[in-house]
């Protein structure tokens, strides 16, 4: 079930004039309306104000509850159940459409560090206007040039590539593809992303020794010469090394962002904005997003856990000493003790990664993620091979949130249109 926004209803009634009505919520939206109508004095059976309660509160399959409800009435008087219906309508549909106005904002900006003798995180708070973008944008994580031309076609905003992470099955399509440059390839999805008027960031490695860290100035220098709008930055000597550089960033799920002073320190530390944690509910997720640009993971297969030790490998592997690198010949999974099947993913440092059995699916709760104050719904393709898939899914999250956006539709497609066997992962239950 979808959780429910708490409005404060309140109507004022009296014979010989309109019902006028006001609607508030949360977040300080107020919606006042009157009726054409005019309220007649009653002449044998008065309209109780038990009636008038009961119908003002009947929100339906709107994203409101009635939390509160006050009924002001003088003497005794006749009105139409029917006008009352029509008139909480009209209350309802334009404190949506209010809601959905505040996404027509200022562009995206980094927040400002806070002036000597201001409160941490008072300037963010101060700024929460002027850094929410202009509507919420929908980011697609990807691996291959083929995942980022599915993604686009799809409607994708912004691309996050991590092309030469993975190692991949040598498919006869894939060996030749896979062999080139990965210089040329960073070039080609940076340009096929411009031309599509969107934005690119590289990702970057969660673990990173200090011998590896030349791999990551790599991604830097490939930033500044193909003009990327930045990186993702998964741990914290990456993002130093970003604010060193300045190079922009955006500060990546790894760094367990789990409450409001974290993510206000990343903000102001300079993130363009912040990844939330996976593991938190939409409920926490409210008291979070509203202080800032933040993402939200909503689709995909979660890593659940980056090993060095080699599962496959160390079992498979063993050719006169020397690893044969059976993560090349073809898809690994662990299977548990129910049959569910955990996917298997080696990295180029010979790191196993562990993703979950089911993939994550919250398109139906499009629009409760939305007003959640989430500024980009995210999806991640790691271990979506197929293209057509990545355009489809991608394709269906756009829908959702342009018919959001643009008619207020409180209604989204199920899951079920991709598929089966997906899980809603921590939104509605937590960490137990």
């Amino acid at each position: 079930m979808k959780p429910k926004i708490p409005v404060s209803v309140t109507s004022t009634i009296a014979s010989g004039r309109p019902v006028r009505l006001e609607i508030k919520d949360r977040d300080s939206n107020i919606v006042t309306i009157e009726s054409e109508y005019l309220v007649e004095k009653a002449e044998k059976q008065p309209t109780s104000k038990v009636q008038i309660e009961k119908q003002l509160s009947k929100l339906g399959n709107t994203l409101f509850e009635a939390a509160e409800l006050h009924v002001n009435m003088d003497g005794d008087i006749f009105i139409p159940m029917g006008q009352l219906n029509e008139l909480r309508t009209k209350a309802i549909q334009q404190l949506e459409k209010l809601r959905i106005s505040r996404w027509k904002l200022k562009p995206l900006n980094t927040p400002q560090l806070p002036e000597p003798g201001e409160k941490e995180g008072q300037k963010i708070e101060e700024n929460v206007s002027e850094n929410l973008p202009m509507r919420p944008i929908l980011s697609v994580s990807v691996y291959s040039l083929e995942g980022l031309e599915g993604a686009l076609s799809g409607g994708a905003d912004c691309i996050y590539f991590g092309e030469g992470f993975f190692r991949r099955p040598e498919t006869a399509g894939q060996k030749e593809s896979f062999a080139k440059d990965l210089d040329i390839i960073f070039e080609k999805a940076v340009t096929e992303t411009r031309d599509a008027g969107r934005k690119i960031y590289f990702s970057t490695p969660k673990i990173v020794k200090d011998s590896e860290m030349k791999s990551v100035e790599k991604i830097f220098s490939r930033v500044r010469k193909l003009g990327a709008d930045g990186v993702l930055a998964s741990n914290l000597g990456i993002l130093d090394l970003a604010k060193a550089e300045k190079i922009p960033f955006i500060a990546d799920s790894p760094l367990n962002i789990f409450n409001s002073h974290t993510f206000a320190l990343l903000l102001e530390e300079g993130a363009q904005m912040a990844v939330i944690s996976p593991e938190l509910t939409l409920e926490e997720i409210k008291g979070i997003a509203p202080c800032g640009p933040a993402e939200c993971v909503v689709h995909g297969c979660l890593e659940l856990m980056e090993s060095e030790h080699c599962l496959a490998g160390g079992l498979l592997g063993k050719d006169k000493g020397q690893c044969s690198a059976p993560c090349r010949s073809g898809n690994l999974t662990l299977v548990d003790e129910k049959n569910y099947e955990f996917p298997l993913l080696m990295d180029y440092q010979c790191r196993m990664h562990l993703l979950n059995s089911r993939s994550l699916c919250m398109l139906e709760y499009v629009p409760a993620l939305l007003e959640s104050g989430v500024s980009s719904l995210r999806i991640e393709t790691l271990g979506m091979e197929n293209p057509e898939i990545i355009r489809k899914v991608t394709g269906k999250y756009r829908n959702a949130i342009d018919t959001y956006l643009e008619a207020g539709n409180q209604e989204s497609e199920k899951c079920e249109s991709l598929g089966k066997g997906f899980t809603k992962g921590h939104y509605f239950r937590g960490v137990q």
